[in-house]
């Protein structure tokens, strides 16, 4: 972690619960659903929810009912001296009412980039409110100064740095359209362009964007031969062999949890939040039928299961795997940490659980109320940090000291893995290969034919790369040959 990131960590704090509430002036000792506050000899204070239970679910403050009152681990952005930021955390607020079912991990993200700028004002002495002729004094041209250099020492990564700059603009377009700021002079220069995109059928699409002078550039050299393949992140799939590797260390390592939600990712190409979102009602049943092969689990929006943005898709489970699963749910292990977690045995427990019954990684669908504690979420930090700690240790001492591979890549090594196995159907003409790609479209949960093209490609590409070095060391084979036996010349 920077000192950048460390600095600003004082200018937000995540507390467990926010409930919107009123000040309720009716000073009656047993008000329904009002609380109420001593102030000492200043006397005291009544407040209410914004949500009249009592009253049909009726929206005292006049919003929609669908509107939240209640936010778990809920950022708010703080100025230097400890007190909240008005405007900053006005406009979160005010964004997250406009939502049925806000992530939070997104708002906590928008309050750090805020949390960001207002170190940055207060740290540079910067009038936040003004902005003068000179473009290079206006506080946000002065922020995005910083976070190029911030960039060029490598302090923060561009993407990042992208991301709080876009943050700090619709923060400033909030309050220009919703708050009636008016700047002396405008705070950048808007343009519009329009940027190519492939539609999901492949045709060629145009997109006109909103761009500012604000933006930052970081010139990437595209690699089209590179090893990686972007499937909602740069993934690199594992070689059979380093996935022997693993394999290897799992098994000597021991955990069963951990080796687990490995063979979870190897076999279903799920991500990380489906796999422990997970719960045991998914493998109680013990038995299944064979005629698939496949146990098949819906996941996403109004599941138990998360799955990226929510998105509804199916995980396609072999039954040998499953049946491996439903032992471990009814195991002394599993049972033992079930019963030291919140809600204890029921079906509706997750399927994996840490030594101390806690989840290692807390559904979209949390509710934290139970939880006043906790200031952060769980999302599979736990076996990150086991990744680093023991698997890569072991790896780099047995097999190769420059080995390094994240969970997400296990999605991309199932892709490639079953991608190799059906291209041989492929080959014997016994499939063809657009069917093949759709039927790994389907198990992969893309939402488009591009993204798994991308598998094959990538096979093509690693072929092409092996053929011509093959080609070409053989050549400098016969050179190097020609002369070692010249030295006898």
């Amino acid at each position: 972690m920077s000192s950048e990131t460390n600095s600003s960590l004082r200018f937000k704090v995540v507390i467990p619960r926010l409930t919107l509430t009123i000040l309720h002036d009716e000073v009656v000792e047993n008000d329904y659903g009002s609380t109420k506050y001593e102030l000492g000899l200043s006397g005291s204070y009544r407040v209410k929810s914004r949500l009249d239970t009592s009253n049909q679910n009726i929206r005292v403050d006049g919003l929609p009912t669908w509107s939240p009152v209640t936010f778990d681990l809920y950022p708010i952005v703080l100025c230097g001296d400890g007190s909240p930021w008005y405007e900053a955390n006005l406009w979160i607020l005010s964004t997250l009412q406009n939502k049925l079912s806000p992530n939070m991990r997104t708002f906590d993200c928008i309050a750090s980039d805020l949390a960001a700028y207002r170190q940055f004002i207060e740290e540079y002495n910067i009038d936040w409110l003004q902005f003068p002729s000179h473009k290079q004094n206006r506080p946000i041209h002065r922020f995005n100064g910083r976070l190029k250099y911030l960039i060029q020492n490598q302090e923060v990564a561009a993407s990042t740095a992208k991301r709080r700059i876009a943050t700090v603009i619709r923060f400033y377009r909030w309050l220009v359209d919703e708050n009636n700021f008016q700047p002396q002079y405008e705070p950048w220069k808007d343009s519009e362009r329009y940027i190519q995109l492939k539609s999901d059928y492949g045709s060629q699409v145009y997109k006109k964007v909103k761009t500012t002078d604000l933006n930052l550039s970081s010139s990437k050299e595209h690699n089209p031969y590179d090893d990686f393949i972007d499937d909602g992140g740069k993934l690199r799939p594992l070689s059979v062999k380093q996935q022997e590797w693993l394999v290897d260390s799992l098994l000597k390592l021991g955990n069963t949890e951990i080796t687990l939600i490995h063979i979870f990712g190897l076999v279903t190409g799920a991500r990380i939040q489906s796999i422990l979102t997970m719960r045991v009602r998914h493998f109680y049943a013990p038995k299944v039928d064979d005629v698939s092969n496949f146990v098949r689990i819906p996941i996403g929006l109004g599941t138990d299961v998360d799955s990226k943005n929510g998105k509804k898709i199916t995980l396609w489970v072999p039954v040998w795997f499953y049946r491996i699963l439903h032992t471990y749910v009814n195991s002394e292990r599993a049972i033992s940490r079930r019963k030291k977690a919140f809600g204890g045995e029921i079906k509706e427990q997750y399927l994996f659980l840490t030594k101390y019954g806690t989840p290692f990684y807390d559904a979209s669908n949390t509710n934290f109320a139970e939880f006043r504690k906790i200031r952060h979420s769980k999302r599979g930090q736990a076996i990150r940090q086991y990744i680093t700690d023991y698997i890569l240790p072991y790896i780099h001492l047995n097999f190769d000291k420059h080995f390094h591979y994240t969970f997400h890549d296990l999605r991309a090594t199932f892709g490639m893995n079953l991608l190799d196995e059906l291209l041989q159907l492929a080959q014997n003409k016994e499939a063809n290969l657009n069917d093949i790609l759709e039927y790994i479209k389907v198990r992969m949960g893309h939402s488009s034919l591009t993204t798994t093209n991308r598998y094959l490609n990538f096979r093509k590409r690693t072929n092409l790369i092996r053929v011509a070095q093959s080609s070409w060391e053989d050549q400098l084979s016969v050179l190097a040959d020609y002369a070692l036996h010249s030295l006898n010349d």
